[in-house]
């Protein structure tokens, strides 16, 4: 058991039954407080290639139509890596969540920021 630890890799996502994300066009990517390494941009730059238009910072533009916020973790072996991101969208007004996706690689499977953060965006607005 002890040697597959190091194999693990999943994505999910939660979707609120009320929520209709097919209506978002317009996204704000809040930067985490923690993040030095910029994940907002590339989550901005994912959304952007997916044909939304998104953007970055923490002051929160008038006229969106949801922003996202996201966690990331980091491991140690032989190098740092992206352990996981959780993205999560939430409504504009409220910031209540609408939706939410987590990718998860361990050091086996590590992937790329960019991957991670793909693969958890598809996973919440293409199989909706």
């Amino acid at each position: 058991m002890v040697l597959l630890t190091g194999c693990i890799n999943s994505a999910h996502k939660s979707i609120n039954p009320t929520a209709d994300l097919s209506n978002i066009k317009i996204i704000h990517v809040e930067q985490f407080a923690r993040d030095s390494r910029g994940l907002d941009k590339v989550i901005a730059e994912q959304l952007n290639s997916m044909g939304y238009n998104a953007s970055t910072g923490n002051m929160i533009p008038e006229n969106i139509d949801a922003v996202i916020t996201y966690r990331d973790k980091w491991r140690w072996d032989m190098s740092m890596y992206l352990l996981s991101i959780s993205i999560r969208i939430r409504d504009p007004d409220t910031l209540f969540p609408m939706a939410n996706a987590i990718s998860l690689h361990t050091s086996v499977t590590r992937q790329s920021p960019s991957n991670m953060i793909r693969e958890a965006l598809n996973n919440m607005f293409l199989s909706n």
